[in-house]
């Protein structure tokens, strides 16, 4: 577990600009992307971007859209009780385990200077959200089109600015994208160039855990752990005496503005994107096509942290820890080439009586990808406020990474069509990859379609309008991350006090030790196989549309890090896990309602139900199950016969009559851990609406998921803190925990039987509900996935031609639109969006998230004008 500071700038996603989009495809499984290499290996999202038109007239078209944004689901409070511990009112604490709020002045924070504040002892509404304001966006796309006879063009350039929901220019991203893009040629030989430059400003806070002995505290963690008697934006002024590091109310976290200000990450990135393709015809139906890629990028990042040191003698001395303060720089550098060459042939011939039309496509790949970063961190900073990295006594920690991958395929492609109602499809690719070793890196997966249209050999209905079924069967090859299979060496690494690592150089003096991963000389490629069976049936002149599939994917020796032995000098080893295999349905059904000259309702309905199971774990990692991430007490765990990505976690200790065992205090004692369910949701169901009436357009989007757990640090820290309002359990008076018994031991401590408790909770419920002191509670930690969601509201009025006939518009559209508008999650989950996550975008980041940032609402409008 990895939660210190991060700093999350988005992914390359984020570049894509919309208002250049012309089509979204999604190619979901093996058969559909197997040709395009192990890059797709888990299915392949085509982007077709807008082109121009030869013997076109000038187009301009003008877009632009405002929104505004609100923080979204934050942790639900109690409000009955307010800060103190034990049940007794301290000024000082961070809890709110106080007696019950009575509404009365009370002396509230530190003397300072001989004074001491006075507020009234009351549930401060929106204490926490009102930390958080209303962020912005506006997007302004200029973008024009046209062509004479020889070539079609396309230019737009686009301005995007957005501010976050936190104050301040803190959470800021200001992106500028110019695409130019040409199409033309001669009728044998064809022509497509592309080309595209981002710039991209942002400004972000670093989320999870806190770093002492680096930037310091994290403000998504500090919010949390506040009492519910004080209003946060009362404590602005950071360094009014009474707000400031040494008298801030809360003597064991830091004020969130000081974080806030003090605390910051930007960046700089400038990305290019070009392709071009030429393709020429060699002979009738005979065509060879040369398609080459650039994507290359630049980013400069900067995060800092503030001295932040208490005065000795000062209020807060001893309860806060001293942060060093700390700056560090990285620059990041990263080319993807690509290329393509590809020759296809079609024709067709008479046979059995029928038209056999038949294409065959074979072709290469080559692809590179270079990457190097350039990390400087400077710990300890001597001039508070000069975030520059020789702002230190001793050395800075200085570490390069690079790499350069290679990876070279072949493709073919047979396609049968036999009187446009049975299809065939036969196709195989081989890879061979860099990162593979030598001798072993190559790497061959076939697939096979078939798809038959039985409708065409029904008499005509008025019943079914088209059926088809389908049936493939296929392979998809994945290779490894770069140095997977040798080992590297890494500055060495020292634990240093609260939470925080050091690297060396320490004092001046370099260390550098292998890296914790042992390389796997003997890796072996990632193989899945696919099988998918389903139909298409259209019902009704094609007013009732029903697609559903079953598929089942196996995949073998994929490639994770694995825990290995400490013994062995390592912690863990890049190895082929074993066996998983993912099965379930997937159903969509499109109905028009209704449908008249003016009005039409069309509804989409989907439903997705998965199962992803362990089968095997390879034999070489010698362990009968495998840890994919952890945090305190929460193990995520993948064990053959189970879903991947169970959860374990302490369980009470139980009587031979299933009694749990309490201790002398009258809280339970742990016993085995035990696992408690899956990450895996039961189903996901999604309902899309589309009303149209006249020039009108009424669109909305619910999402639902039911089932699987995740992991959420911020729901603990409600429990620790006693804010949420499952902490106020018998309204905190005393209790005795039901169903629970005390051991009976002789004068050797051997237990001779059991009685029944007697011992209530009465001032230590912060003890209860702590995984500090009661393990078992850890399950407080663990919430449901489930959730209903309004994705997405539309509403828009497209401007009809008599409108527009004496303007010099040719189109116009407005629309107004919201997204995330409503959230339902069951009593369980009353602290955060479950599609939060603050690990990984892949299996480890199925574990849930650890204090991060909460989700926004956003309300919006856009314009559209052509011209």
């Amino acid at each position: 577990m990895n939660v210190n500071a991060k700093v999350d700038f988005g992914n390359s996603a984020a570049d894509i600009n919309p208002a250049d989009i012309e089509t979204i495809s999604v190619l979901k499984g093996a058969a559909a992307s197997n040709l395009y290499g192990s890059r797709a290996a888990n299915g392949v999202i085509m982007i077709t971007t807008k082109k121009g038109v030869k013997n076109n007239d000038l187009l301009v078209n003008f877009s632009s859209s405002s929104a505004y944004t609100e923080v979204g689901r934050l942790p639900y409070f109690q409000k009955r009780f307010g800060q103190g511990w034990s049940g007794t009112f301290d000024t000082k604490e961070n809890g709110s385990w106080g007696p019950v709020m009575d509404g009365k002045d009370r002396l509230t924070g530190y003397v300072v200077d001989n004074v001491q504040q006075v507020a009234p002892y009351s549930y401060k509404e929106n204490g926490i959200r009102d930390v958080y304001e209303y962020g912005y966006s506006l997007n302004n796309t200029i973008a024009l089109s046209g062509g004479n006879n020889l070539i079609g063009w396309y230019a737009s350039a686009t301005n995007s600015t957005n501010d976050g929901v936190l104050p301040g220019p803190v959470d800021i991203l200001d992106r500028n994208t110019l695409t130019f893009k040409a199409n033309g040629g001669t009728e044998k030989t064809k022509l497509n160039f592309g080309m595209t430059y981002i710039n991209r400003e942002q400004k972000t806070i670093p989320s999870g855990q806190g770093d002492d002995a680096g930037t310091g505290a994290v403000i998504y963690s500090d919010i949390l752990y506040q009492p519910v008697n004080h209003y946060l934006p009362d404590y602005r002024d950071y360094k009014y005496k009474f707000n400031n590091l040494d008298n801030y109310y809360n003597g064991y976290a830091q004020n969130p503005y000081f974080t806030l200000n003090e605390t910051g990450a930007k960046a700089n990135q400038n990305r290019v994107i070009g392709n071009l393709n030429i393709t020429r015809e060699l002979a009738e139906g005979l065509d060879i096509a040369f398609t080459g890629g650039l994507d290359t990028y630049s980013q400069f990042s900067k995060v800092h942290g503030a001295v932040a040191k208490v005065t000795p003698g000062s209020n807060n001395d001893g309860t806060i820890n001293d942060v060093a303060g700390a700056v560090k720089e990285e620059a990041k550098y990263q080319t993807q080439l690509n290329s393509d060459l590809v020759a296809t042939y079609k024709n067709e011939v008479d046979l059995f009586g029928g038209n056999l039309k038949y294409n065959l496509l074979v072709g290469n790949n080559i692809n590179q990808r270079s990457f190097k970063r350039v990390n400087i961190v400077s710990k300890g900073l001597v001039v508070p406020g000069y975030y520059n990295v020789g702002n230190i006594s001793g050395a800075a920690e200085v570490y390069t990474s690079e790499y350069l991958r290679r990876l070279i395929g072949v493709f073919g492609q047979l396609g049968l069509e036999f009187n446009d109602f049975l299809f065939v499809n036969l196709q195989a690719r081989n890879d061979w990859s860099s990162t593979l070793p030598i001798g072993n890196n190559s790497f061959f997966y076939p697939g096979a379609t078939l798809g038959f249209i039985f409708s065409d050999l029904l008499p005509k209905n008025k019943t079914l309008s088209y059926g088809k079924l389908r049936l493939s069967y296929a392979f998809a090859g994945n290779d490894a991350a770069p140095f997977m299979t040798s080992e590297i060496y890494r500055p060495s690494i020292l634990r240093s006090g609260g939470f925080g690592f050091t690297n060396y150089p320490v004092g001046g003096i370099p260390a550098y030790e292998k890296y914790q991963r042992l390389g796997n000389p003997n890796l072996k490629p990632e193989i899945s196989k696919e099988l998918e069976i389903g139909t298409d049936l259209r019902f009704f002149s094609n007013r009732l549309g029903i697609d559903l599939a079953y598929y089942k994917k196996t995949t073998t020796d994929l490639i994770m890090l694995a825990n290995i032995a400490a013994s062995s000098g390592y912690r863990e080893i890049t190895s082929n896990l074993g066996q998983i295999t993912n099965d379930g349905i997937e159903l969509m059904v499109n109905v028009t309602p209704v449908k008249t000259h003016n009005f039409t309702w069309d509804f989409i309905y989907l439903f997705n139900k998965a199962n992803m199971v362990l089968d095997e774990l390879s034999e070489e990692l010698g362990v009968s199950e495998y840890l994919i991430n952890s945090a305190y007490e929460t193990e995520f765990v993948a064990i053959p016969g189970e879903q991947l990505g169970m959860y374990r976690i302490p369980d009470y200790k139980y009587s031979p009559d299933g009694k749990i065992i309490v201790g002398d205090n009258g809280l339970p004692v742990e016993g085995d851990k035990i696992l408690v369910g899956s990450s895996v949701p039961d189903f996901n169901m999604s309902f899309t609406n589309n009303l149209s009436f006249k020039g009108f357009k009424l669109s909305f989007l619910i999402d639902t998921q039911n089932g699987g757990l995740m992991y959420s640090n911020t729901a603990g820290a409600t429990f620790w803190s006693g804010n949420n309002e499952q902490s106020t359990t018998n309204d905190r008076r005393p209790w005795i925990i039901p169903n629970t018994v005390t051991e009976v031991k002789d004068a050797d401590g051997n237990v001779t039987g059991y009685v029944e408790n007697t011992t209530p909770v009465v001032d230590n419920w912060h003890e209860y509900y702590s995984a500090n002191t009661n393990k078992p509670i850890e399950s407080s930690r663990l919430i449901p996935r489930t959730f209903i969601k309004l994705r997405e509201v539309s509403l828009s009025y497209r401007f009809g031609s008599s409108m527009l006939e004496r303007t010099f518009l040719s189109s116009a559209n407005l629309s107004v639109f919201g997204r995330n508008l409503f959230l339902w999650t069951p009593a369980k989950n009353s602290f955060v969006d479950p599609e939060t996550t603050t690990w990984d975008n892949d299996i480890e980041g199925l574990f849930g998230e650890f204090n991060g940032a909460p989700g926004v609402r956003t309300y919006g409008l856009k314009l559209d004008l052509t011209f």
